[in-house]
């Protein structure tokens, strides 16, 4: 599944798949559509998006991961093997990436492997071609692309803002709180650190989250544990 969002002079188009409807992101500009290169939030393997950039005849990606969690790194290596890939990630999600004993989506998540609701995923290694250990400014088709670290989620979590947009992983899924409870998870990281960051966005940044719908900062409030659609509260 599909959907297409235009913010400024980006394209933003998000691919869930799985049964953990988990969200990629492949942005393109103008400028990197000549040069046959697009940016990738989060890695999973989607046949839908290889045809994409393959009919946009782009070979060139920029890969970037908002945390080392199974869910949203599945699809680097086959990302890996049919593009030109540079992979960005924080240092800590670097390390643990590295392993095949942290990359067992069955060991997360409590599966087991005749299940038929869920695809299994073997133990797999990945390499990142460049981490990052603070918060970190880099260009990408002539854009200024932000990585900030939002520990929280897990001690590795960070948020990409380009232009108008702004990519979080698990950090602010739309209607649930924040988990903090799994390993190298802080609710005290996120309460002091990553939540101040996010309530300072403004209205018109676009948040394209992890998990779940898109949304806009002026169309949300955080009330409670998390954040919420201010017309649901209003009952409208």
């Amino acid at each position: 599944m599909k959907e297409v969002f235009v913010v400024g002079s980006l394209t933003v188009t998000k691919y869930t798949v799985d049964s953990f409807l988990c969200n990629m992101y492949v942005v393109t500009s103008e400028k990197g559509l000549s040069a046959g290169s697009a940016l990738v939030i989060d890695a999973i393997q989607s046949d839908e998006a290889w045809a994409d950039l393959k009919a946009a005849g782009i070979s060139v990606l920029t890969v970037i991961l908002t945390h080392e969690h199974f869910d949203h790194t599945t699809g680097v290596n086959w990302l890996q093997e049919n593009f030109d890939v540079h992979l960005i990630a924080h240092e800590a999600c670097g390390r643990k990436i590295r392993l095949p004993r942290n990359n067992r989506s069955l060991s997360i998540m409590g599966m087991d492997a005749d299940s038929q609701k869920y695809r299994y995923y073997p133990p797999y290694a990945c390499e990142v071609d460049t981490m990052f250990h603070e918060d970190t400014c880099i260009e990408w088709c002539g854009l200024d692309l932000n990585l900030i670290c939002t520990p929280g989620h897990t001690a590795a979590s960070c948020c990409i803002g380009l232009a108008q947009c702004m990519f979080v992983g698990d950090s602010a899924l739309l209607d649930q709180p924040t988990l903090t409870r799994l390993p190298s998870g802080s609710q005290k990281d996120f309460d002091e650190i990553t939540l101040p960051i996010l309530k300072t966005l403004s209205s018109d940044i676009t948040i394209f989250p992890g998990h779940g719908k898109v949304y806009r900062m002026g169309e949300v409030i955080y009330q409670g544990d998390r954040f919420q659609c201010i017309s649901a509260l209003k009952g409208e």
